[in-house]
Parts: structure tokens; sequence; C-alpha cells
């Protein structure tokens, strides 16, 4: 039995192999180290074009960042791994500069030697941990890095082409996706629909073609990563609208750039926030205005004893009544006394005074009051939170209104207006302020 069929022996099929494009991920007990490895397909270790294709992608995907590449090295045989700590040193030095450990020994390589780390499948997280997808901020989080990831790379000349849940990975205790799989340096290969056997929903149709491939490709793949992940939770309109560009069918009719992608979004959440924000800043100013009619308790419907007929007072005006004469003064609308000039414009100055100190105690009540809401923080977060938060400041939007109208000394119709209109200028400069 030689040392390959010794390794197979010890570590026997088990839940964590993992089918991947270029071959099978395992997990290895060699000395007293454990390493996770990638059996690479047969078909593909004796195709020379692989070969050097599989060294330049190590050699190249060692200088990209560790926080979004799992760096990498091919071996001929892991007898290689076995052994001294010098020979452990030289696996890591490889993997640091792209060189594989059997360099200048003759035959292919027949296993990928994983960097050291406790690697997940991004699938396995999500379906372990499902919940996750329900946090907006996951979600923004693993968007960002994926962004930068493939941006970084892009810029490099490197198209990942297939980013299907399985095949990405995440580090013990962390949630953000790690990159491995870059398909485009894998050209040679012409029998794609074996490469990505059981991924074809992850991979866009020029791909399948084997038609030319570019950065559109990766939008496509980070679209339908992005609608999987939805499937363990509603995708929010933003994400809707995100992912059914992204995923077109033809690549033209996609963002044409990882950075297209990233300012749609953010354009997305940005409009959704302020059309959100400023629908209920109008609803609010609305209610106030309007008197809170679906809030307050409507009285109940009461039977009154019918009072006795009497003569109406328009009676007496037909036979000729005068208030002038009979009163001996002028009557009027408010108080039943005719006013002076001079008194008239001092009771305006009173009552323009009154609406000035409400309206002073109501903005600066008011501005409290909406900064619960109208944050950086609630403005960016759960959405079903924000409606909430919403909610509650209709209660004391009104109750602010009532009491400091009643200690202005001005009537709730012109409190209620006066309200509405601050309400409505306050939540459009706060929500602005907010987004920016």
């Amino acid at each position: 039995m030689n040392f390959e069929e010794l390794i197979q022996t010890k570590t026997q099929r088990t839940a964590d192999q993992q089918q991947l494009p270029l071959g099978c991920l395992r997990r290895v007990q060699i000395g007293q180290r454990s390493y996770q490895i990638i059996s690479i397909k047969q078909e593909l270790i004796d195709n020379q074009l692989f070969q050097d294709d599989l060294k330049e992608y190590s050699r190249r995907s060692a200088s990209l960042p560790a926080k979004w590449q799992i760096h990498h090295c091919p071996v001929h045989s892991l007898e290689e791994l076995e052994g001294t700590e010098g020979k452990e040193k030289g696996t890591e030095q490889a993997e640091t500069e792209g060189k594989s450990p059997e360099a200048g020994k003759s035959g292919h390589a027949r296993f990928i030697v994983l960097e050291q780390g406790s690697w997940m499948s991004f699938d396995k997280m999500l379906r372990e941990t499902p919940q996750l997808v329900a946090d907006d901020h996951f979600i923004n989080e693993v968007t960002s890095q994926l962004f930068a990831a493939l941006e970084n790379n892009h810029q490099q000349g490197i198209h990942h082409l297939c980013l299907a849940p399985s095949i990405l990975f995440v580090r013990k205790g962390e949630h953000t996706p790690v990159l491995l799989h870059a398909g485009s340096f894998f050209s040679n290969i012409h029998d794609v629909k074996n490469i990505y056997q059981g991924l074809e929903e992850f991979v866009a149709p020029e791909v399948k073609d084997n038609q030319t491939t570019d950065a559109r490709s990766d939008i496509y793949a980070l679209g339908k990563l992005l609608e999987y992940i939805f499937q363990f939770s509603s995708a929010p309109y933003t994400y809707k609208r995100l992912i059914k560009k992204a995923t077109q069918p033809v690549a033209e009719n996609r963002y044409q750039s990882v950075g297209e992608m990233k300012r749609a979004l953010k354009r997305l959440q940005t409009g959704y926030q302020a059309t959100l924000a400023l629908s209920i800043g109008a609803i609010l100013s609305a209610i106030i205005y309007f008197g809170l009619n679906t809030f307050t308790p409507q009285p109940e419907d009461m039977e009154y004893v019918k009072p006795a007929q009497t003569d109406s007072l328009e009676d007496d005006f037909d036979k000729g009544f005068n208030a002038e004469t009979e009163f001996g003064t002028k009557m009027t609308n408010d108080s039943g006394l005719q006013f002076t000039a001079d008194e008239v414009q001092q009771m305006k100055e009173y009552e323009a005074k009154a609406e000035a100190i409400f309206k002073k105690q109501f903005t600066a009540k008011a501005e409290q009051i909406l900064g619960k809401a109208y944050n950086k923080n609630a403005m960016k977060g759960n959405e079903k939170s924000f409606k909430a938060a919403t909610l509650n400041m209709t209660e004391e939007l009104i109750q602010a209104q009532r009491e400091l109208a009643k200690e202005s000394g001005i009537s709730n119709t012109k409190s209620e207006k006066i309200a509405s209109e601050i309400i409505e200028q306050l939540s459009e400069k706060m929500m602005k302020e907010a987004l920016k």
C-alpha cells in the first residue's frame, strides 16, 4: 500500500467531502497536522494545459489579499507534506510565493493544498444559521466584501465566473465569504460543462456556451448568489431590482462593471429610504392635521332625550327684534362686543405671540421625537424597525401638539395646522442629513 492509498484509507469519504470545479475537497491528517486538500479530477491531471494554468493560478492568487482569497499550492504527492518542519515550511513558502513544492520534479500536480485554516463552505454556514439572512447588516457586509474582492481582481484581469455558495468559504467565527476558484485561469479547458457540473445555475450563459467572458460574467454569478441567499428570507425591494439587472441573459443588459453595480445599489437604497422617509413624514403631518381619527377613540352612539320645543331666536328677528337697540351695543360673532381698532390690533399681536411660542416649542419637541427615526443608524437599519419607530413617534407628536397648544393658548385647529407644517419640513430636512 503506497502513501496515497494509506491516506485514502484513513480519510474515507465523510460528510465534509465536497465536490468543487477542479476536484473533491477533503480533510486529511498527515503527521501532526491536518490539511484541507483538493484531489484534482483525473481527467485534468493528465492535461498539460491545465497543469500550466494551475501553476499560474497559484502564483497569481498568492498576491491577492488573504481577506478575499484562500491561498493554495499544487503538489504531486501528499508524501511531500509529511515529515520535517523544513518540508512544512516549504509548503508555507509555496503558499506565499505561489510555487509548488514539487517544482523541478517530474509528474503532474494531483492535489491542491489550501492554506491552513478552519474553512467551511458558505452554503453550509447559511444552512446552519439561516437567521443571518434576516439581518440587513449581514447582507450588506457580504455584498460589500464581494464587491471589493471582485473589483480588485478584475483590475488584475482575474475573473471567477462561478460564485456558487458551495465553492465560497468562510473562516471559523466569520460570516463573510472568501474566494477560491477563479475560472478565467482555466480557459484552456474546453469541457466547461464538466467543470461546472451541478453549478450551471450560477454561471452566465456565455460561460456555458464557451464564449468570451469578462467582468460581466462575474456580475451575473454574483446576482445568482444573492438570489440564492434570499431563498432563506424575502429579498428587499432594492436587492430585487439589483438582482434582476445583474442576471440578464445578455451581457450588454447587465451592469457593465462591479463599480456600476455598487453605485446602483447605493442609489437604490438611498432612493428607497428617501421615499419611505418622505412618505412617513407626509403621513405623520397628515395625521396631526386631521386629528388622528384612526388612533383616538371614537365617541359611542348615545341616545338623548329630545328637548321641549321652544321659540326660535330667528322668530324674534322675524318679529323685528334688533340687537343693537335692545342691548344698546353692537354684537360680533366672537365675544358679543364691538372692539375698537386698537383692541383688535392688540388681540392679533397676542395671537401672533402665542403662535410663535407654540411654533418654537413644538419645533424643538418634534426635532427630539423625529430624531429617534431620522438618523443614519435607524434609516440604514431594518425597515420594520424603522416603521415601528415612526408609529411610536405619531402618538408622541400628537400628545406634544395638544399639550403645547393648551399651554400657548391657541386653538387645536390652529396648532394642528402649524404642527403638520413643522413635521413636514423637519422630516425632509432630517432625512436628507441622515442619508448624506
